[in-house]
């Protein structure tokens, strides 16, 4: 048994065995099938095989992030409202996960810049809303706005990071690293 009394809601429990799934998901495949800079390359062996893993771990990682979201959008936090926002969550995965394969597969370019750009675009222009819309339009949780904020400002600076890089300056990489090391990693 799993003590969740320190817990707000039994659901987070969930949510942290979802985190674990994604990171273990994450782990193997770098183990396994470890990313190397020419592996995008349109002249390696086969880069659909890295296209296509890398873009199911960012829908998995989605479906949990977006999934907070959706969960915090609802107006209870039982059974039903996990379930409709798993939903959600999912449907969002596909197209991340859609998305990011389509990006990874064509990067190095501006194709897949530009996929990468629009999709960070999208996700801060969606939690800006979440974050700003009156509660008249737009139900949420408390704790909603804070996230909210939060992957609007990591959005922002991901997406300088993903373009810096992309015009080869050095500090894109640092950025990136700040970004998802730090940021996404410790904070999530």
């Amino acid at each position: 048994d799993v003590d969740t009394s320190r817990l707000v809601l039994p659901i987070y429990l969930w949510v942290m065995w979802a985190f674990g799934v994604a990171e273990l998901f994450q782990a193997v495949i770098d183990v396994v099938i470890p990313l190397h800079a020419d592996d995008f390359d349109r002249t390696s062996r086969d880069p659909w095989i890295y296209s296509v893993l890398y873009g199911l771990v960012w829908g998995l990682y989605h479906f949990v992030l977006e999934g907070i979201t959706f969960l915090l959008l609802q107006h209870g936090a039982g059974i039903r409202a996990a379930k409709r926002a798993a939903r959600w969550a999912f449907l969002w995965a596909l197209v991340t996960a859609g998305v990011m394969t389509a990006a990874f597969r064509t990067s190095p370019g501006e194709v897949g810049l530009l996929l990468q750009l629009g999709w960070q675009g999208t996700m801060f222009v969606a939690y800006m809303a979440l974050r700003f819309l009156p509660l008249s339009v737009v139900f949420r949780r408390p704790a909603l706005n804070q996230y909210a904020l939060f992957w609007c400002g990591y959005r922002a600076l991901n997406s300088v990071a993903i373009t810096l890089s992309y015009l080869q300056y050095d500090a894109g990489a640092c950025m990136n690293a700040l970004s998802s090391w730090a940021l996404f990693g410790l904070m999530k």
